[in-house]
């Protein structure tokens, strides 16, 4: 791996690492990390189905000898009141948080999982960023997801595979400039044609393998527009960088929902699916500029 090598950052004591990668990315650097006291979380893991759930998870303690204690792993994953259910009747969001906390009975220095949040429901994947959050404390932590919006719900250090090669999320720093028109509206070069679009219909803009799309009446364009240059114009139009990734609508915010104590996400008007990261370091200042009423 060029320009980052992930070992030496894992052997520097980051505590967590989430990148933007494909399976098949997932696979070489699952190859490429040290095997001793490597615990693996693959998307498509078994479970033993037929197992009730606190039975499930003392039976990893008892035969690993875990130190780790099994009401605290409940409490973690929020899986006290599934204790006298067996795996095979829960639901998909339910069965990946016991997932994840099974593996912390098998003595890991280091835990990889493959796309934590991938297809679930609002409450399971607010409470796995918050479990994760919570074992990087003791446990160093990798995830991997091909979705660049789950990498940036995950709290600690984002990254992005390309060509072999795994850096730090940033935005695309090329010297276009835009064009944008007056009486509200955005002239968007997209795949060879030009839109004139209503301003007051964007909810978000994201920046997505150094192009910038713009979220417009449930699509999601591509644009000749770097994140800074939209940012720059929008500005005048209540937009707010809420996060290295993305810019909102402030008009579209109806919610600032805090998933764990270093993470926040933004809900959207009419958009209840779809969460928009808050960086921590904007969440003040956010919250400065919805009270000031700009």
């Amino acid at each position: 791996m060029t320009n980052f090598d992930l070992i030496q950052l894992i052997n520097e004591g980051v505590p967590s690492v989430h990148i933007e990668c494909d399976h098949d990315t997932f696979l070489e650097i699952q190859k490429k990390l040290p095997q001793s006291n490597l615990i693996t979380v693959a998307f498509d893991d078994g479970m033993y189905e037929f197992m009730k759930v606190g039975k499930l998870l003392n039976f990893y303690k008892d035969i690993n000898n875990a130190s780790v204690d099994v009401y605290d792993v409940m409490t973690c994953f929020d899986l006290h009141r599934y204790t006298q259910q067996k795996v095979s009747k829960l639901e998909a969001g339910v069965k990946r948080r016991l997932m994840i906390a099974q593996a912390l009975f098998m003595n890991p220095k280091l835990i990889l999982i493959e796309d934590p949040l991938a297809n679930l429901d609002k409450e399971s994947a607010k409470i796995i960023v918050g479990a994760l959050e919570t074992i990087s404390e003791t446990t160093r932590v990798i995830t991997t997801s091909p979705s660049f919006r789950n990498v940036c719900l995950m709290p600690g250090n984002l990254y992005y595979s390309r060509n072999d090669t795994i850096m730090p999320i940033y935005e695309s720093v090329q010297n276009i400039m835009p064009t944008i028109q007056t009486n509200n509206t955005l002239v968007v070069k997209s795949k060879g044609n030009e839109y004139v679009i209503d301003i007051q219909d964007i909810f978000y803009a994201e920046s997505i393998d150094a192009v910038t799309h713009l979220y417009v009446k449930n699509s999601l364009i591509p644009t000749q527009f770097t994140l800074e240059e939209l940012e720059t114009q929008l500005q005048a139009y209540q937009f707010f960088r809420c996060h290295r990734s993305y810019l909102v609508s402030i008009p579209k915010v109806t919610e600032i929902q805090q998933w764990t104590r270093n993470s926040y996400v933004l809900v959207l008007s009419g958009q209840s699916d779809v969460e928009i990261p808050l960086s921590k370091r904007r969440y003040s200042e956010f919250k400065a500029v919805l009270h000031s009423g700009q």
